[in-house]
């Protein structure tokens, strides 16, 4: 009896675990839901893991990533740039090398490679909708 009390327990922990861990993707709102290349779901894990959704979803303290790319950014030296893949991967990579006009915060630094940067970026494409511009 004690063994079954025991089994009974842990299932509904492992249940309740489950259902709280499911309340801490952010949520998005109305981002487009395609299916997703192994790159684009990767980029949003590492998005995720990174801590970049804390700032960054919708709602958040800094430019939400859904439908960023391929927009016009007003940046603090009064210039503007469109969201390609090469100004993120920049912002990802160089967090404060053109800050965004009237950010309080600044972009922490990050360890993150060439590679996860590149996933990071075609996650926020994804969340645009947009085919990938490319600059050399």
């Amino acid at each position: 009896m004690f063994r079954h009390a025991l089994l009974l327990g842990a299932a509904i922990s492992v249940v309740l675990s489950a259902s709280a861990l499911a309340g801490c993707s952010p949520d998005l709102g109305d981002a487009p839901t395609p299916s997703r290349t192994a790159d684009q779901q990767q980029g949003e894990r590492l998005a995720q893991i990174s801590g970049c959704m804390a700032c960054h979803a919708p709602g958040g303290s800094a430019t939400s990533f859904v439908g960023l790319a391929g927009t016009t950014v007003r940046l603090a030296d009064g210039s503007s740039v469109i969201a390609d893949s090469s100004y993120l991967t920049e912002s990802i990579v160089y967090p404060n090398a053109k800050r965004v006009a009237g950010a309080t915060l600044a972009m922490p630094t990050n360890s993150l490679t060439a590679a996860e940067a590149a996933r990071i970026v075609a996650y926020i494409e994804a969340l645009s909708d947009v085919t990938p511009v490319h600059r050399p």
